[in-house]
């Protein structure tokens, strides 16, 4: 019986991670009870996450939504805004996973605490930047720090300068370190203020979310047994 379970609970998890989406331009959720992540608007450029197998890493702190009163945040969305140049679909894949301890939180790539979901987008206009919505996996409840990852599989028949991230620009002195990280393909993870030098609007739009009561016989109580 635990073996069955097992593999009912596997093949849950891996229905998510082949999730496909098409996630479509526009402003995110404004019933999201809190926008975590970076909340300020884009004012300049840079090339960056366009390509295969680059990363982008976004902190978002529970706490920062001072509304959730039992300290735990469902994440539903994260919205970047992205300019392209050319229509070609491109494919993301969106996940969640923990933030090492210490004064300086930096993700921890082996510990991944939400299945990713597979995300395909064409733009609907190449004449402006678009805000694009990415889905977060269902049921993604956080309790602790974390980043959420957005890591670029394919960008179709794109090329390298078919379209680039809005990212704010800062002065260095006024760069936040340790709140966002850049993975580039080959190269070691990189703080966002060192590599690519400014930071990604990533904004990650969540609800309140209160831990699942355990009782007889109820998906509580499998989840706390097989987890």
């Amino acid at each position: 019986m635990r073996c069955e379970l097992r593999t009912i609970l596997a093949a849950a998890l891996f229905s998510f991670a082949t999730l496909v989406s098409l996630a479509p331009p526009g402003i995110a959720d404004s019933a999201a009870t809190c926008a975590l992540g970076e909340t300020r608007n884009p004012t300049t450029t840079v090339f960056s996450f366009n390509e295969p197998q680059y990363s982008v890493f976004q902190l978002v702190r529970p706490s920062d939504c001072t509304s959730c009163t039992a300290g735990m945040a469902e994440l539903k969305s994260a919205t970047w805004r992205l300019r392209f140049f050319s229509s070609c679909t491109v494919t993301v894949e969106v996940s969640v996973v923990g933030a090492s301890d210490g004064p300086c939180p930096a993700p921890d790539t082996t510990a991944v605490l939400c299945p990713p979901a597979i995300v395909q987008y064409t733009p609907s206009t190449t004449s402006s930047g678009q805000n694009v919505v990415f889905p977060v996996s269902l049921a993604c409840c956080i309790s602790q720090p974390a980043f959420v990852r957005l890591k670029m599989l394919d960008r179709g028949v794109c090329s390298s300068t078919d379209f680039i991230p809005f990212q704010i620009g800062l002065p260095a002195e006024e760069c936040s370190t340790c709140r966002s990280y850049s993975l580039p393909p080959g190269q070691p993870l990189q703080d966002s203020c060192v590599s690519p030098g400014v930071v990604p609007t990533i904004s990650v739009q969540s609800d309140c979310c209160v831990p699942t009561p355990i009782e007889s016989r109820s998906w509580g109580q499998l989840k706390t047994s097989y987890r």
